[in-house]
């Protein structure tokens, strides 16, 4: 686009679909929501989901949207660098 604004997209049951809304870019927000934070971590939305309902990830909820903050996703970065492989020992 000429003036340099962002249409954000997001995944439905059909697919990614573009919103209607303008967008920030995704790695200059304050929250993103499941989908979002989903792929910029290079995951599925499943998974996104999974994380937040084992409580590795802390979600807030807000005008019915749910929402990962900066704050929680650098927490949740941080505990996956450092965290064992669950699964098999790596030693």
């Amino acid at each position: 686009m000429a003036s340099g604004v962002m249409v954000a997209a997001v995944e439905t049951k059909r697919g990614w679909q573009p919103s209607m809304r303008l967008s920030v870019p995704l790695m200059e927000r304050m929250a993103w929501s499941i989908p979002e934070w989903s792929a910029l971590h290079g995951f599925s939305t499943a998974t996104g989901w999974r994380l937040v309902r084992s409580g590795a990830v802390t979600v807030i909820n807000t005008g019915g949207r749910t929402l990962i903050t900066r704050q929680a996703s650098q927490a949740w970065q941080i505990f996956a660098a450092t965290a064992r492989p669950v699964r098999g020992d790596l030693s």
